[in-house]
């Protein structure tokens, strides 16, 4: 039995095929700020994804930018980046499929504590180099944990 000591809630199974020269992005909205139940998504200063919804992924979507881009998200149906809430740098090289899980509250101060001391603060967790599905019958899992005030925990793999 292998043991995996997790920081982790949210699972998430990548599924969705895409062929492309240009990078491309899925994102995950698991804010559990219920000021920012609905988000826009901004790469640079020009708008990817309108209206994503909490605990919900986007599909993979192309977008223009290599090297260090700036992703950045403000409250639903924004009309320019200059209304994000919060921005991150990410690396992103030509091709490649990645996921963003954007977790964490606005307020930190609005919330309890994380029992394991870990900020609550927005934040944003990146998985660069995502493979593209193989046949139908596998998939590629990754769990983060998403939920800002719940501790650690263990997740078990056996067989």
């Amino acid at each position: 039995m292998k043991l995996f000591r997790m920081a982790g809630v949210l699972a998430h199974i990548l599924l969705a095929p895409i062929c492309s020269a240009s990078p491309s992005i899925q994102v995950v909205h698991n804010c559990a700020d219920p000021s920012l139940q609905t988000l826009d998504v901004w790469i640079n200063n020009s708008q990817l994804i309108n209206d994503v919804k909490f605990r919900s992924a986007t599909p993979y979507t192309e977008f223009n930018g290599t090297g260090t881009v700036t992703i950045g998200f403000p409250l639903a149906s924004s009309a320019s980046a200059d209304e994000c809430l919060v921005r991150f740098d990410i690396a992103v090289a030509n091709n490649e499929r990645m996921v963003v899980v954007l977790n964490g509250v606005g307020s930190p101060d609005n919330f309890l504590p994380n029992p394991d001391g870990a900020g609550t603060e927005l934040s944003l967790t990146t998985v660069h180099n995502i493979p593209e599905p193989g046949t139908e019958s596998s998939a590629t899992l990754g769990v983060v944990h998403g939920t800002a005030d719940a501790p650690s925990f263990d997740i078990r793999i056996s067989g």
